[in-house]
């Protein structure tokens, strides 16, 4: 859980004491009141969500929902964009046109008590179309391997919820530019698009994937189970906010004490 900044000094502030600051100054470390209080935005959901689990770096989500930890500004800029854009999109006049935007859908997954979740960004009815906004820094060709996962929970969800869906997209957002996607690359290799995917065609196996996905992250947040490094994206380790408490765990995995973990100053 975030309860604090990093400030550039390597000085850790409570999030109480930087926003308290924000307001009386404008800003902290030149990062506006505005900034600084939609960086502690609260997530208070205590299952797995359908982000959580599509973005397959589990053990990076269970330290952070169970260990508290200081953060620099900076390396909270990526969601908090994301967070922005949506807001934005999601109040724009799409001209009378039926539309459901940010809508949260909850089904129990099909033979189990599990409940999955997930906020739909955009549903469109009369078109049976799904899309989902991304925020990144260059726009891939096609649909990154992790949101065909999560693009598939929310059509799933959609769909056990009695809503058809016959086209599913990514709108990729980065600073320049925009752009629609639909293809993705499938198991043999080839490319095609998304809701060809095992993951949209395959009810079982895509129920398989995430139960076990779901199992690893529930774990985490109810055992204090910390996964193994081969449920991580390693690619991610240098700008992780919790590598200071990583470093210092199993690397296969192991149950840890949340309160152990005190980050110190500089980390």
């Amino acid at each position: 859980m975030l309860i604090g900044l990093i400030r550039q000094d390597g000085a850790l502030q409570l999030k109480e004491e930087a926003i308290a600051e924000a307001q009386l100054f404008g800003q902290v470390d030149g990062y506006s009141l505005p900034i600084i209080t939609r960086m502690f935005a609260e997530h208070t959901a205590k299952s797995p969500s359908a982000s959580q689990i599509a973005g397959q770096a589990y053990r990076r989500t269970v330290l952070e929902k169970i260990i508290s930890f200081y953060a620099k500004p900076l390396n909270l800029m990526a969601m908090l964009r994301g967070t922005l854009i949506h807001a934005g999109l999601q109040s724009t006049n799409l001209q009378g046109i039926r539309v459901i935007t940010e809508r949260r859908y909850i089904y129990a997954i099909p033979g189990t008590t599990i409940k999955l979740s997930g906020q739909v960004d955009v549903y469109y009815p009369e078109h049976k179309r799904l899309e989902d906004y991304k925020t990144c820094q260059n726009i891939p060709q096609i649909i990154k391997e992790e949101h065909v996962f999560q693009l598939a929970i929310y059509y799933w969800l959609l769909r056990w919820n009695g809503l058809p869906v016959d086209k599913a997209v990514i709108d990729y957002i980065s600073w320049g530019d925009t752009q629609q996607l639909s293809l993705a690359e499938m198991p043999d290799g080839s490319v095609n698009d998304v809701v060809m995917h095992p993951y949209f065609k395959d009810e079982s196996y895509f129920v398989e994937t995430i139960t076990k996905a779901w199992h690893i992250l529930n774990d985490g947040f109810e055992e204090y189970y910390a996964p193994g490094m081969n449920f991580c994206n390693r690619s991610y380790c240098r700008y992780c906010t919790l590598k200071w408490a990583c470093d210092r765990i199993d690397y296969t995995g192991e149950i840890i004490e949340p309160s152990e973990f005190v980050q110190e100053r500089g980390e």
